[in-house]
């Protein structure tokens, strides 16, 4: 069953013994969907950009224009009127709406809004990847000296470092590594090692 043109709540609310009525809604985000089913159970779908997401099942009530969740992370509660839903998620506001209500510049500027959020993600993602990196080198290069009581290799890791029986690979980004050090004074008992990508970040161990 589906309502025409706004939600119709006092319906919605007498027919909540067929579980196979559903009020349908959708997100200006490409895939995200909401699902209203008359028993009171509810699905949520949110994409999250770069990420594989499945919908959420939970339960919702819906007292006068305010919706209540529950068994839906990062969603407790929202707001539906007679156009739109209004979801509060993880600080951010959600929209659904009637299949192909928003206009084509709201569709643009998601769109826009989207792929900022993705590159933005890739960007955190890549500084992970190097974090770890130069502290697994760290850990490798006092592992060697431990082991083999001499001083490791120094020099670059742009492609990966070795030291005897201890690789460590170089992870997969999307920006560039610029440079990548390891550095062993002859004779000591301390290295560090640094690391420096393309956009400027950069890990110093220690």
């Amino acid at each position: 069953m589906k309502y025409v043109g706004l939600v119709l709540i006092a319906s919605l609310i007498a027919t909540q013994s067929k579980a196979s009525v559903v009020d349908t809604w959708y997100g200006i985000f490409p895939g995200s969907r909401l699902e209203f089913k008359a028993n009171g159970s509810v699905s949520v779908a949110i994409p999250i950009p770069g990420k594989e997401s499945k919908p959420q099942l939970g339960n919702y009530k819906i007292n006068n224009n305010a919706i209540t969740f529950s068994k839906i992370n990062s969603i407790s509660s929202g707001i539906i009127n007679r156009h739109e839903v209004l979801l509060a998620a993880n600080g951010l506001t959600i929209n659904f709406r009637r299949k192909d209500a928003f206009t084509e510049t709201e569709k643009r500027y998601f769109a826009l809004l989207m792929a900022s959020q993705a590159k933005l993600d890739s960007v955190v993602t890549d500084h992970r990847a190097l974090e770890t990196y130069a502290q697994n080198i760290y850990k490798t290069i006092f592992a060697y000296n431990s082991d083999y009581k001499k001083d490791p290799p120094s020099g670059s890791c742009l492609k990966g470092y070795t030291a005897g029986n201890f690789p460590v690979i170089k992870p997969t980004l999307n920006m560039g590594l610029v440079s990548c050090t390891v550095v062993w004074p002859s004779g000591s008992t301390s290295g560090g090692v640094e690391v420096r990508a393309s956009d400027g970040f950069k890990v110093t161990l220690p």
